[in-house]
């Protein structure tokens, strides 16, 4: 049995999470558009949408990341 560092481990099992990142901002980009739709808003307000949506988005998504960095790092 070979044996294996968990930070090894920890960089095979992240290696495909930034391909979800450009998935994130699509759909951050689309829900600011709906948004924008529904509310009826000024079209110009959709940039400000996109970044509030977007900030919010991904550090929510870095702190679920650096969660589960925590639990597999213990197990």
């Amino acid at each position: 049995m070979k044996s294996t560092l968990v930070s090894e481990r920890l960089a095979e099992s992240h290696a495909g999470d930034v391909l979800l990142l450009p998935i994130a901002g699509v759909a951050f980009w689309t829900l600011a558009y709906q948004l924008v739709l529904v509310v009826r808003w000024p079209a110009k307000t959709m940039t400000c949408c996109f970044l509030a949506i977007a900030i919010l988005g991904f550090s929510f998504l870095w702190l679920v990341w650096k969660k589960a960095n925590d639990t597999r790092a213990r197990g």
